[in-house]
């Protein structure tokens, strides 16, 4: 009997004491989250600008795009690939991400080896020496067009230029000791060529100096910069040229003048005949030293000395990848986090050895260079940058420029016309029509074209706009005088026109008005800007002629909407309206740019892409940022770039070197389609699961205390 109670007791007592004991912990863990509390609070009021950061995306295994490992796969012979980096530039998760993708791509490519430079550790010292040495033995080989037949004509114009120097020395003189004429303004011309000449002998020894340090070596510039030195040398030599041709062009006149002396015209026959021939050596100098190809060395050198670069070696070559193509924010964006971001740029300086990129030229038709950067940001330097950074060879055709930079036969060379940017009224400028022309030449010929297309007053007054006329022929009919507007609600029953669209493309998404529907899905520029917004002002309609023959696809369209309308007068942009117009909605896709594709040659056809909006190559539009919080910022059209570098090679026939656009690669590899499901079914299921597991045994715990 006394064991019965006793064992009740003891039964009963045991869900106290579990109760107790439940308590207790529940108890203790209270008192860690208010001391947690408690002490997160004290160092936020004593630090205010505490702030702990975790970013679990730095430090993810890094796998490389599928692109990329075909590339690395493909590659013969021995490559180097060298990050010259200071430790103490980025954070040590960025170090481990540069090194992890290295590693990548050692894994991938058997023959290549990359690696890391400090340039600021004494221990580097020998593989820093080892990679100048490599650079240069590999710039050394590249045949007549290479590093020997560059620096031997650089010597050969130093040396002109020299002999040139000892020549005005004593023809200064020389001039300066004719007898006077008498004549004003004769003799104070010859005055001024004295004065000339006797400049240049004392101020050309310092451009001599200036090419000698620009060709030397040292700690701070590791490689001679051969490319300076052509500029100064280009432009001495050009500058003095013209002023022996004008004085030869006075000393020819001065001899002909029956009232001047026999002995002061006889003279001024011979300076005439010696100062031609100087002005021809100078120019043939010029000519020489211009017609060289751009020296990569030079450009490696320079990116070298700043301390932060990529360098890329192999049979073909060198390239240089520069610190703001690596890193996020080192180009002076607003984007704190130098992330590593080296893959694509790595590949396309592989890419750019194995295939050398087509020279870019720009046609416009605007008093200064659209390339410098304006004050408004109305300019065409981010597309530049844009250009340069894929390693093309960006050149301007300006309107007084009577020749191209490259030949139009040229199968390297990809135009980009860009019509003026601003217009005054409906009459079309001497510089337009000049422009016209060189545009209408260049397609005849079938050359491949990149034309922006803007809207134009002509069409509103019932006149022809000949850059509509000039695409017509290409079979695409621009409606230059309308823009598809939509309105903007700013309030109950008020809104405005606003003249811009926003695209946001997805894959696929897509149509061709010609030739099957799966061709155009199957286009590389859709592949390019799939899923990046992409910004076009004063969207243009481009409507497709189906009667020709090749194939036309629409690479971007404006989709139809109850508050999108193709407005007949853009001059109404920005003005107040309480709805669109009646009936004027679209009801179909609207065409805004378009990729030309004709039968040509049977190892070219003829290609060309017309985007119809005048403002989607500029500054303001191409590089706008959007915020996204704790200071960084990232590309608000980030499909604009993709749409002019995928634009470019397309024209290139290099459609294996557009990347697709969109989400960033995944890092995660070694990833089967069981363990997806397994870790899919964790997260879908197991963690909620086990989270109600733990609520009801905490509710039954609770019940029996």
């Amino acid at each position: 009997m006394t064991l019965d109670l006793q064992g009740r007791r003891a039964l009963q007592g045991a869900p106290r004491r579990r109760g107790a004991a439940l308590a207790g912990l529940q108890a203790a863990l209270r008192i860690v989250a208010l001391a947690a509390i408690v002490g997160s609070a004290i160092a936020l009021l004593q630090h205010p600008t505490f702030r702990v950061q975790l970013d679990a995306t730095r430090t993810r295994a890094y796998a490389l795009g599928a692109d990329t490992q075909g590339l690395l796969r493909s590659l013969d012979g021995d490559w180097q690939v060298v990050v010259v980096l200071a430790d103490a530039s980025v954070a040590p998760a960025v170090r481990r991400q540069i090194d992890e993708v290295l590693r990548r791509f050692e894994e991938t490519a058997p023959r290549m080896r990359c690696r890391r430079i400090d340039p600021t550790d004494p221990a580097a010292l020998g593989a820093w020496e080892a990679l100048v040495a490599t650079i240069q033995a590999s710039s050394a080989g590249e045949g007549d067009s290479g590093l020997a037949a560059f620096r031997a004509t650089l010597d050969d114009a130093a040396a002109i230029h020299r002999r040139f120097i000892e020549f005005a020395s004593v023809a200064g003189a020389a001039v300066a000791a004719m007898p006077r004429t008498g004549d004003p303004g004769i003799d104070r011309e010859l005055g001024a060529i004295a004065e000339r000449f006797a400049e240049l002998a004392v101020e050309g020894h310092r451009i001599d100096d200036q090419v000698a340090s620009f060709r030397a070596t040292s700690v701070q510039q590791p490689l001679a910069d051969d490319e300076a030195a052509r500029s100064v040398l280009l432009a001495s030599l050009s500058h003095w040229s013209d002023q022996c041709l004008a004085a030869a062009t006075n000393f020819e006149a001065w001899s002909t003048r029956a009232a001047l002396a026999e002995p002061f015209r006889r003279a001024c026959r011979d300076r005439a005949g010696a100062l031609e021939d100087q002005a021809q050596r100078l120019r043939n100098a010029q000519d020489r030293l211009a017609r060289q190809p751009a020296l990569d060395l030079s450009q490696i050198g320079r990116h070298l000395a700043s301390g932060e670069a990529a360098v890329v070696i192999g049979p073909p070559g060198a390239a240089v990848v520069p610190s703001w193509q690596l890193l996020a924010g080192s180009a002076g964006n607003a984007r704190p986090d130098r992330r590593f971001r080296g893959e694509q740029v790595l590949a396309a300086a592989i890419r750019s050895l194995l295939r050398p990129p087509p020279t870019v030229v720009l046609l416009h038709a605007e008093e200064g260079s659209p390339l410098k950067a304006a004050p408004d940001r109305n300019d065409l330097a981010a597309a530049a940058e844009s250009l340069r950074a894929a390693r093309y060879d960006l050149r301007e055709w300006r309107h007084e420029d009577a020749a191209p930079p490259v030949p139009i036969g040229a199968a390297e060379a990809i135009w980009i016309v860009v019509p003026p940017l601003t217009r005054r009224g409906i009459d079309i400028s001497p510089r337009e029509r000049g422009l016209l022309d060189r545009t209408r030449r260049l397609i005849d010929a079938g050359q491949p074209v990149l034309i922006t297309l803007g809207r134009s007053l002509r069409p509103l007054f019932r006149q022809e706009d000949p850059w509509a006329t000039i695409l017509a022929e290409r079979g695409i009919r621009a409606e230059t005088g309308s823009v598809v507007f939509e309105l903007d609600r700013i309030g109950p029953a008020r809104g405005v026109a606003r003249a811009w669209q926003r695209i946001d493309p997805g894959v696929g998404a897509a149509t061709t008005a010609r030739r099957g529907a799966a061709a155009a899905e199957e286009h590389p520029l859709h592949r390019a800007i799939a899923g990046l917004p992409t910004t076009i002002t004063h969207p243009t309609p481009l409507r497709i002629d189906e009667t020709r023959p090749g194939v036309r696809v629409t690479v971007l369209a404006v989709e139809p909407g109850p508050l999108r309308w193709l407005e007949r007068d853009w001059r109404t942009e920005n003005r107040p309206r309480a709805t669109p117009p009646a009936g004027a909605a679209l009801e179909e896709p609207v065409a805004v740019a378009v990729a030309i594709e004709d039968p040509g040659e049977p190892r070219r056809r003829r290609r060309a892409i017309v985007v119809g909006s005048g403002g989607w190559m500029l500054s303001s539009v191409l590089d706008a940022t959007e915020p996204v919080g704790g200071g960084r910022s990232i590309a608000a059209n980030p499909g604009n770039r993709e749409l002019l570098l995928g634009s470019v090679a397309w024209l290139a026939g290099a459609d294996e070197f557009i990347l697709p656009g969109g989400g960033d690669i995944a890092r995660l590899a070694g990833i089967d389609r069981s363990a997806r499901v397994l870790w899919s079914l964790l997260a879908i299921g197991a963690i909620p699961l086990s989270l109600l597991l733990m609520g009801a045994a905490v509710t039954v715990a609770r019940r029996r205390g």
